[in-house]
């Protein structure tokens, strides 16, 4: 679901006009402290070349300027790595623009005490853990190194304890989880589990394939097989179990291992004919821009490299959103011609859902 001022932003380029960017996505570093086998990341990147600590604030300077309101750290690196960087980001988001939401995925087995607690005082609005099962032997080999889930459940126990000293209700938690077919059959244990830490939903995510890891996925033979495609549906669809224990919802995008799905595949048509941007296939670049650890901007959060894409030390990140990058990736877009970063799609359920939002948001328009 996005927000309302999302929306907003929206109806104004359905009307013709200009908004700004709703959301802005930082992919901080590329260094990670594990060797998860389904990474998709280049495992030989030279780390080098990452923006200062210096040029990532005055990349958050530029946002909340902007008037972005929604911030996300994804874990295409561990941000963790860069902990006082996130927290100098954090506080200076929540300070200078208060209503703004803060999330961050990361695989969890960085955090310290002082940086639970600061992330609780602070008020960052959501933490993703990447947890892949319920089960320390398999969450550790699907992660490539051992004692990375005692540090994710020792996390979740303090992020507990610490929100209940401050009486927050913000420091929400979600677990991410990549199906393979090594945790498939996990999933009742895996709910279990988000109930005891108080866990508010858990995302189910595909397998995708990359040059980067298909050698890796090959060797464990993660791919679901048809009959574990099968038995992953039926436990998502006809388990009352996954329903319970108060969770709002149980996401599933998809459960493909294929690395080139059908771009409009499966989206539904806007029933509002009068304004073609609503049969638009993907509302990315007219809601988020994202910077890699290099300072590449790019037009979607479900990658960290993209075509045309310019970089933050060249120009500034108004000029690259009112630039001829970001209208050609939107041309190609609303002609429905996907660029190669749309193949491989991780967040079709997210388009999807949009879709329908914007057509019952302004059917009338």
């Amino acid at each position: 679901m996005i927000k309302d001022n999302g929306l907003l932003n929206l109806k104004s380029w359905i009307n013709n006009s200009f908004s700004m960017p709703h959301s802005l996505c930082l992919l901080i570093t590329n260094k990670c402290n594990a060797s998860c086998l389904f990474c998709e990341g280049d495992k030989n990147t030279n780390h080098s070349d990452e923006l200062l600590d210096k040029e990532w604030m005055d990349v958050v300077d530029q946002g909340i300027k902007m008037g972005v309101v929604d911030w996300c750290i994804p874990g295409n690196g561990e941000p963790l790595s860069r902990i006082e960087l996130i927290l100098k980001i954090f506080k200076t988001i929540k300070s200078k623009s208060p209503d703004s939401f803060c999330k961050i995925t990361t695989n969890g087995s960085l955090f310290t005490e002082d940086a639970i607690k600061e992330f609780v005082e602070i008020g960052v609005d959501r933490i993703s853990f990447s947890l892949d099962s319920p089960d320390e032997e398999t969450h550790d080999f699907l992660r490539g190194k051992k004692g990375v889930f005692k540090n994710v459940v020792h996390a979740l126990g303090r992020f507990n304890h610490w929100k209940s000293i401050f009486k927050s209700d913000k420091s929400k938690i979600n677990f991410n989880t990549v199906l393979t077919s090594k945790n498939y059959n996990q999933l009742n244990e895996l709910v279990d589990l988000a109930s005891k830490f108080g866990v508010e939903f858990i995302s189910l995510n595909p397998l995708r394939v990359s040059k980067y890891n298909i050698g890796r996925i090959k060797h464990s033979n993660l791919r679901l097989n048809s009959e574990q495609k099968e038995e992953t549906i039926k436990q998502i669809q006809g388990n009352a179990e996954l329903k319970l224990n108060g969770f709002e919802q149980l996401e599933m995008g998809t459960i493909a291992n294929k690395s080139a799905e059908g771009f409009d595949e499966n989206l539904p048509e806007s029933s509002n004919f009068k304004n073609s941007f609503l049969n638009s296939p993907c509302f990315e670049p007219w809601l988020t821009m994202s910077i890699n650890y290099k300072g590449d901007v790019g037009y979607c959060t479900s990658c960290g490299e993209w075509e045309k894409a310019e970089n933050i030390k060249d120009k500034s990140l108004e000029d690259i959103w009112k630039g001829d990058s970001f209208k050609y990736v939107r041309s190609c877009i609303l002609q429905h011609k996907p660029l190669e970063s749309c193949f491989g799609c991780g967040i079709k359920i997210v388009r999807k859902n949009i879709k329908k939002e914007l057509d019952e948001h302004f059917k009338n328009v």
